[in-house]
């Protein structure tokens, strides 16, 4: 699944995902900084601990926005920051 794909279907499929597809999302290389930002801001989603994870962890996902899971005591491991 190419950039456009990945996108086109996060947007598509946003309301029904679930915590195992958000978190292939987020795992797929082609993934956005928009892509990461749309499963952040969906509360049913990110209140899942892998995609909560995941977010922190992915090269795409926006700064302030991992570093908002981030703060979570339970990713210290990760030594953010």
């Amino acid at each position: 699944m190419n950039r456009e794909e990945l996108t086109a279907f996060t947007a598509a499929n946003l309301a029904s995902l679930g915590e195992d597809e958000a978190v292939a999302v987020l795992s797929n290389r082609f993934c956005t900084p928009p892509v990461c930002a749309a499963i952040a801001a969906n509360s049913r989603l990110a209140s899942y601990y892998d995609v909560k994870l995941r977010l922190v962890t992915c090269r795409a996902t926006p700064q302030h926005l991992a570093l908002k899971f981030g703060q979570d005591p339970r990713y210290a491991f990760l030594h953010l920051g």
